[in-house]
């Protein structure tokens, strides 16, 4: 019904900010609005095959993607207690 109780952490990573999206050349990962903590960010192609795992320590995260090919990307953030999916496009 839509009314599921949401985990604090949920609410937490839902203040992440990823940009930009479309992206060319430089992805950033702005974690500035969570608490401090370590995620792990993994990068999927369409395929669900892993393109990239980070294990992300500081606040903002860069990733060059400009060598990637082009097209529709899954990106995965995990904490300790939750994950957040994003779908996200290079051009």
């Amino acid at each position: 019904n839509g009314n599921e109780p949401v985990s604090i952490e949920e609410t937490i990573l839902n203040n992440l900010s990823i940009y930009p999206n479309p992206v060319q050349s430089m992805l950033m990962i702005d974690a500035t609005k969570l608490p401090s903590a370590s995620y792990d960010v993994e990068i999927l192609n369409s395929l669900g095959e892993l393109i990239a795992n980070i294990e992300m320590k500081a606040t903002v995260q860069k990733i060059d993607v400009s060598r990637w090919v082009k097209g529709v990307y899954i990106l995965k953030i995990t904490s300790e207690y939750a994950t957040k999916t994003k779908r996200l496009i290079i051009q």
